[in-house]
C-alpha cells in the first residue's frame, strides 16, 4: 500500500521548511505544530498513524506487521472492533516479579482491556486489571463491552469508550455467560442457560442515574409464538447489523436440525438452512452466507437481489458479510511439518476475487479480526508465544496475488457430486460417492429414457431421489452393487416401488429427513451382494445412511415381494426418527426399547447378529411372538418383520393368508404398540384415521 497520507504530510512539511528557512523561522517548531493538528482534525481516519508503526511483510502487497511501544510488554490474547476503535484483551497471571501469559486456570488469570485507536496510532482508554473483578467478557454487536463475573451473577456494560454504563445483579437464572447478544433497538440482552432449557431475556432500564450502583435485573425465558415449536434452541451468534439474533434447535415438528435469523422486535425469523445445527457463516439483514455441509465442505450465498449459489470452500473458519453483499472468507490450513498457513479472501457478490492474503510464521497463528471495511483495513491478532503482541494489517484495497474466482453452482447437487468425485479419488473409504455422474438435464438415458421419467414424476411428488442404471454407484456401503440398465425390469421396479410410496400420507416421506438428514434417495440396481462379517450374503433391498443421506438400495429382480421387502426397510427409516425423537423430544415419548422388550416373553434375548439366525435356538422356543427366525436378530428386525407384513396385507391379493399365517395375539400386541408408536412420533396432520398398515388390526 502506498501511504498517501504520509505522502502527503511530508510534501506539506518540505514545502514549509523551505518557506521557514527562507523566512528565518524556526522550522522544527512548525513541524511539531503540524504534526499534533493533523492528528486531531477529522482527517485522521483518512491517514491513520498506525503506518508509522507498521513493516511490510516479505512478498506480499497487501499485508504489514504492526507492533510498537503500544503493544511493548502486553499480555494481549485477543481483539475486537469496538465502535470506530479496536478493544485489546489482555489476560495474564500478576505477581510482583513477572506476568504469566501461557498455561493459565481459571483461577489464575485477570482480564485487563484497551482500546487502541489505529487512527491516531495510541491508546485512547484502559481498564487495567487491578480494577476489575469479572471472570470473562463479550462484545456485544460492535458498541459495548460486557464484563461478567460467573460468581456472583453481575455483569457491567461499558460503551464504546469504556466508559461504565451501569451495573447489573441478574436474577432468574444461571446465565451462560459465554454467549450474549444485544439487541439495542427494544435495549435487551439475550442469553443462553446454562441448562440449555430456553433462551433468556434481560430488559435494561432506559436510564441509569448511577452506573457503580448494582441494579437488580431478572431474566425471562422468551416464550414467543416462534420459540414455541424450537427444541433444545440456542443462540449462536448475531447479525452484523446487529438486527437478528442466530438461532440453533430442533424444529419440533419436523424434528430437524436448523439455522434460523431471529428478529425479536416482531417474533420473526427467517430458516437459513436445515439439517444443519453447527453454525459457520454471517447474516447482514436477509443476506447471508454459511456452511451447510460440513461432510462435502458446502457453502450456500443468499442476498436480497436473488444472487444466490452454492460453493465449495475448505478449512474455514469464519465468515463476515458486508452491507454491499461482498464477503470474506478465512481459512486455516494446518500441517503437521508446516507453519500453519492463514489465507483471507475477500469476494464480490458474484465470487470473483477482490483481495486476498496468505500469511505463514513458525509458531504463529491469525486468531481473531477486526474488520473496517469501509477503511479498506482488516486486522488480525497474530498470536505467538513468548513474544510481545503484534497485529497483521490487510490492506483490503489491494487485490495482492491474483487468485480465481470460487466456482458458483445453481444447485446442491452438482456441487456435491463434483466435490465426491474429486475428493473420491484421493480417499475412496473417505468419500464414497452417491452418484456415478451428475445429470443435468442432458444426460441420454436411452433404454431408461421412459424409466427416468416416471423417476422423476416420483422425486417431486414425494421429495425424494432417485438413482437408475449407470447412476448408481458400484459400492455402497458394504454391499456390492450391480448395474441395472435392462429397461422392463427397471419399470416393473419403478412401477411397484410407486404402489408402496402410495400406501404412505403426503407429508411421511418429508419427516424421514431428520436431525441433520438432508436428503432421502433410493437407488435401483441389479444384485446386492456382500462378503463383510456378520452381513447377509444377499439382500433385495437395504438402508444406509451415508453423510447426511438416508438411502434405501433396491434389487430390482426381487419384484415379486417387493411390497414386503420395501415396506420392512422403511420401518427401519421409521425406527430411526423414532429414535432420535425420543431423545430430543421434551415430551415423554411412548417408543422405547424397554416398553418393545416388554411384549416379549420374560428372559428372551434378541441374537444381535445376522449369521446363520435360522439356527438361533430362543426363537423355536418363542416363535409364537415372532414373523419369522429372522426377528429375532435385532428388536428393529422385529419390527420391521411385523410392519412389512401389515403393510403387505393392504396390497395383498391374499389379505387372509397374511392375517392367518403370520399373525396371531401375541404379534398383534406388538405390531398395535409399533403403531401407536408411529402415531405419536410424526406429525399426522390429515393422516386417516386408519393407515394401511393398521388394516390388519380392524380386521383381526
Amino acid at each position: 500500500m502506498t501511504n498517501y497520507g504520509t505522502r502527503k504530510k511530508s510534501a506539506i512539511a518540505l514545502i514549509l521548511i523551505c518557506a521557514m528557512m527562507l523566512t528565518g523561522c524556526d522550522p522544527a517548531g512548525i513541524i511539531t505544530h503540524l504534526e499534533s493538528k493533523y492528528v486531531g482534525d477529522e482527517e485522521a481516519r483518512e491517514n491513520p498513524l498506525f503506518w508509522d508503526d507498521a513493516t511490510p511483510v516479505p512478498k506480499s502487497s497487501n499485508l504489514y506487521t504492526l507492533s510498537g511501544d503500544n503493544f511493548l510488554g502486553k499480555p494481549y490474547i485477543d481483539l475486537a472492533r469496538l465502535g470506530d476503535h479496536i478493544l485489546m484483551v489482555g489476560q495474564a497471571a500478576y505477581s510482583t516479579k513477572k506476568i504469566v501469559v501461557q498455561d493459565l486456570t481459571d483461577e489464575d488469570y485477570k482480564l485487563s482491556f484497551d482500546l487502541y485507536s489505529p487512527w491516531s496510532n495510541s491508546i485512547l482508554a484502559s481498564l487495567p486489571y487491578d480494577e476489575l473483578d469479572c471472570d470473562g467478557y463479550c462484545v456485544l454487536g460492535s458498541s459495548k463491552l460486557l464484563l461478567f463475573s460467573k460468581t456472583n451473577n453481575l455483569i457491567w456494560i461499558y460503551d464504546d469508550k469504556l466508559e461504565l454504563v451501569g451495573t447489573f445483579e441478574v436474577n432468574g437464572i444461571s446465565t451462560d455467560f459465554e454467549s450474549i447478544f444485544y439487541m439495542g433497538d427494544n435495549n435487551t440482552i439475550y442469553a443462553n442457560s446454562v441448562a440449555g432449557d430456553y433462551i433468556y431475556s434481560i430488559q435494561f432500564p432506559d436510564e441509569i442515574s448511577s452506573p457503580e450502583q448494582p441494579v437488580t435485573l431478572n431474566a425471562k425465558p422468551v416464550k414467543t409464538d416462534f420459540f414455541q415449536h424450537i427444541l433444545s434452541p440456542k443462540l449462536v451468534a448475531q447479525s452484523k447489523d446487529e438486527s437478528k439474533l442466530i438461532i440453533t434447535g430442533i424444529d419440533s415438528k419436523s424434528m430437524r436440525q436448523s439455522i434460523w435469523s431471529y428478529r425479536a422486535s416482531d417474533d420473526s425469523a427467517q430458516l437459513l438452512v436445515e439439517s444443519i445445527d453447527t453454525y459457520i457463516g454471517s447474516v447482514y439483514d436477509d443476506d447471508y452466507i454459511l456452511c451447510t455441509s460440513f461432510s462435502d465442505e458446502c457453502w450456500k450465498y443468499v442476498n436480497s437481489d436473488e444472487n444466490n449459489y452454492f460453493f465449495e470452500a475448505r478449512d474455514i473458519t469464519d465468515a463476515t458479510i458486508f452491507a454491499d453483499h461482498s464477503y470474506v472468507l478465512n481459512q486455516k490450513i494446518t500441517s503437521e511439518d508446516k507453519p500453519t498457513k492463514c489465507n483471507g479472501i475477500y469476494y464480490e457478490e458474484d465470487g470473483t476475487v477482490r483481495s486476498s492474503f496468505s500469511f505463514s510464521k513458525k509458531a504463529c497463528e491469525l486468531t481473531s479480526c477486526a474488520f473496517f471495511e469501509a477503511d479498506n483495513l482488516a486486522f488480525y491478532f497474530i498470536y505467538q508465544e513468548n513474544s510481545d503482541p503484534q497485529l497483521l494489517v490487510w490492506d483490503l484495497s489491494d487485490a495482492g496475488k491474483k487468485k480465481d474466482p470460487i466456482t458458483c453452482y445453481d444447485n446442491f447437487y452438482e456441487l456435491e457430486y463434483t466435490y465426491r468425485a474429486k475428493m473420491h479419488e484421493k480417499d475412496p473409504e473417505m468419500f464414497p460417492i452417491y452418484s456415478n455422474f451428475y445429470d443435468d438435464g442432458s444426460y441420454d438415458w436411452g433404454d431408461l429414457t421412459e424409466c427416468r421419467e416416471l423417476a422423476n414424476k416420483l422425486e417431486k411428488q414425494y421429495n425424494i431421489e432417485i438413482y437408475l442404471g449407470e447412476e448408481v454407484p458400484n459400492q455402497i456401503d458394504v454391499f456390492n452393487v450391480a448395474t441395472m440398465t435392462h429397461s422392463d425390469t427397471t419399470m416393473n421396479a419403478l412401477k411397484q416401488f410407486q404402489k408402496i410410496l402410495a400406501l404412505y400420507p403426503d407429508n411421511f416421506f418429508q419427516q424421514l429427513m431428520y436431525g441433520n438428514l438432508s436428503s432421502l434417495r433410493f437407488y435401483f440396481a441389479g444384485t446386492l451382494s456382500s462378503d463383510a462379517d456378520g452381513m447377509l450374503s444377499e439382500a433385495g433391498a437395504f438402508v444406509s445412511q451415508l453423510g447426511q443421506c438416508k438411502l434405501m438400495v433396491i434389487d430390482c429382480n426381487f419384484v415379486w415381494d417387493m411390497s414386503y421387502t420395501l415396506n420392512h426397510e422403511f420401518s427401519h427409516m421409521i425406527d430411526s426418527r423414532l429414535d432420535y425423537r425420543s431423545v430430543w423430544s421434551t415430551m415423554d415419548a411412548l417408543y422405547s426399547e424397554t416398553k418393545w422388550a416388554s411384549y416379549n416373553p420374560e428372559g428372551f434375548e434378541y441374537s444381535y447378529d445376522y449369521s446363520d439366525y435360522t439356527s438361533y435356538e430362543p426363537y423355536y422356543t418363542y416363535a409364537e411372538y415372532f414373523v419369522d427366525a429372522y426377528g429375532t436378530t435385532y428388536p428393529t428386525e422385529d419390527r420391521a418383520e411385523l410392519f412389512g407384513e401389515a403393510a403387505n396385507y393392504a396390497v395383498s391379493d391374499d389379505p387372509d393368508f397374511i392375517l392367518t399365517y403370520y399373525f396371531n395375539d401375541a404379534r398383534l400386541k406388538k405390531l398395535k404398540y409399533y403403531c401407536s408408536c408411529i402415531r405419536d412420533g410424526f406429525d399426522t396432520t390429515d393422516w386417516p384415521a386408519v393407515m394401511p398398515w393398521e388394516k390388519i388390526l380392524k380386521a383381526h
